[in-house]
């Protein structure tokens, strides 16, 4: 498990789901961006979806996405106080 922003062509597309979740937990799409770049930890979801997380600051940032060739697709952001 590789984090999906070695490649420079992988472009990250966001659900609207993802994108809700983000405004409701004031999570910036640069936070989104550290952690699949440099994720704490990556874990499968129970469909087999990618959790990446990443403490930043007094949070810890989980986001759940998908991979393909050319795309990371965003499913949904969490943050969790520590």
């Amino acid at each position: 498990m590789t984090p999906p922003d070695d490649d420079p062509n992988t472009r990250l597309e966001y659900t609207l789901h993802a994108r809700q979740r983000m405004r409701e937990r004031r999570i910036q799409p640069e936070e989104v961006v550290l952690t699949l770049a440099a994720p704490d930890n990556v874990t499968y979801g129970e469909d087999g979806e990618l959790i990446a997380i990443k403490t930043i600051g007094r949070r810890q940032i989980s986001v759940v996405f998908v991979e393909s060739e050319d795309v990371t697709r965003i499913i949904t952001v969490i943050a969790d106080q520590q």
